[in-house]
């Protein structure tokens, strides 16, 4: 939650301290200027103007985080394997080895430039290949209004699991590891903290947008604006402090977007969701009726620009420190999503109907693999702890498509003997028809014209060495 202007200062030394200690979080470029300032200790010697004295002193430091594990893994295409099954299957093993680097230079207190890129197995044959994650440049004007230019992070929304209000990240938010960072266009983002409260521009673009970033113009700009309202509730046994945002997205070739959200503690319980209307549908669905490609009957498919359509996410966490627990709940109403149980299998039909007839060209592969069902739900709950050893936890995580009836269930337990290893044993539970959404994104596609379904996954993951340096 934001406080009043007058903590600004504060608020910056703080953010400067902290930025000595650990990475800092580059896509909370709002939380520089937004942190609760920390009162000292009664003993702490007063200090005249210490964000002056920590901004003004230039630094420079780099940094990173290594990702590594591997793991192996049984997949069945039975839910439940019987007999001979058990023996008779391709175990499959996976590496997932990455690493992280950052800088974070601040010649001046008004001047701050930030840089990461980002290495991952398997690597390309030439050296030094690393991807550019983050590049942008942090300034200001006379500490009223916030600029950051550069490629950078820019995701919108409070849902966990769905990404229904964040028109502007490149990546896709994986629900099995949903704080993850997630890579964002090059842009322009200015804030101006007002009082409590916050407004923001945002001006960026992506290769999406355009046939190449070389060739862009204005009109090829994604706009954003956003406001964050602070709501500050008496001390009370019920409610806890609310934000509210507003904000709306455009760019011409996506349908225009008004997002709102509310995030508010009710007896102990976060409650939060995003709203969104789009101005029409951003890609071609399915329409009733057949038409033939090549000899093939497949359903047409259009796109509805003059359309109104209401998505929505309705989410609650909690957490109790005394037991280690935490859980969180979603539900996601899609409004461009599907009522029809059959439409995931007749989008796969028209893909590879347009596949052999080379036309149409309205299905990718990334379409398959989408939430396409209207109803959807996600659950995550874990446990730190278990049998008062801290070495020992546990986790349950479930997704579902109401409409096409699919969903995964994925139990795991954790032990980690000592710092910097772990063992986790754990078992993906896949249920719906063959061609369902979640059969489809938890295939073993090596040829996508005929992927191997896996419905009982059992997995062993070992994590060696991973952290941050």
């Amino acid at each position: 939650m934001r406080k009043a202007r007058a903590a600004l200062a504060a608020s910056l030394a703080l953010a400067a301290c902290l930025s000595w200690a650990e990475e800092p979080e580059a896509e909370n470029f709002d939380d520089l200027f937004g942190q609760e300032p920390v009162a000292a200790p009664a003993e702490a010697k007063t200090v005249e103007n210490p964000e002056a004295k920590v901004l003004e002193d230039a630094s420079f430091r780099w940094g990173g985080e290594l990702t590594s594990d591997a793991e192996l893994s049984l997949p069945y295409g039975r839910l439940l394997p019987s007999g001979s099954e058990w023996t008779e299957v391709d175990n499959r093993i996976g590496y997932d080895l990455g690493a992280k680097l950052f800088f974070d230079s601040r010649p001046d207190r008004n001047y701050r430039v930030y840089g990461s890129g980002v290495a991952d197995y398997p690597f390309e044959k030439e050296a030094g290949k690393v991807r550019v994650f983050e590049l942008f440049a942090d300034f200001n004007w006379k500490e009223k209004a916030f600029f950051r230019f550069g490629k950078q992070t820019m995701g919108w929304g409070l849902s966990r699991f769905y990404q229904v209000a964040d028109p502007m990240t490149l990546g896709a938010k994986d629900p099995q590891d949903p704080t993850k960072e997630l890579e964002g266009p090059v842009g322009l983002k200015a804030s101006l903290p007002i009082g409590s409260h916050g407004l923001y521009a945002y001006v960026l673009t992506k290769e999406s947008f355009t046939e190449g970033l070389s060739s862009a113009g204005l009109g090829d700009l994604g706009y954003g604006l956003k406001g964050e309202y602070f709501v500050a509730v008496p001390a009370n046994k019920v409610f806890s402090d609310a934000e509210l945002t507003a904000a709306y997205f455009y760019q011409r070739k996506l349908a225009p977007k008004a997002i709102a959200g509310i995030s508010i503690g009710v007896l102990g319980v976060q409650l939060f969701s995003d709203q969104v209307l789009s101005f029409g549908a951003d890609g071609y669905t399915l329409d009733s009726g057949v038409e033939y490609l090549g000899y093939v009957p497949v359903r047409p498919m259009s796109k509805d620009e003059d359309r109104l359509y209401y998505s929505a996410t309705a989410g609650a966490s909690y957490t109790n420190t005394d037991a280690h627990l935490t859980v969180y709940a979603e539900y996601f109403y899609n409004g461009q999503g599907s009522t029809d149980p059959e439409y995931t299998s007749d989008l796969v039909a028209r893909y590879f109907a347009e596949s052999v007839a080379e036309s149409g060209g309205y299905v990718s592969a990334s379409d398959l693999f989408a939430y396409n069902g209207a109803h959807n739900t996600g659950f995550s709950a874990s446990l730190s702890e278990l049998f008062g050893s801290d070495k020992l936890s546990c986790s349950l995580f479930w997704m579902a498509n109401w409409v096409d009836r699919s969903g995964m269930v994925v139990p795991s337990f954790s032990w980690a003997p000592w710092k910097r290893f772990s063992v986790t044993l754990g078992t993906k539970m896949i249920y719906g028809p063959d061609d369902s959404e979640f059969i489809l994104k938890n295939a073993i596609v090596d040829d996508l014209a005929s992927p191997t379904i896996v419905r009982f996954q059992p997995y062993l993951k070992l994590y060696f060495g991973a952290g941050k340096f």
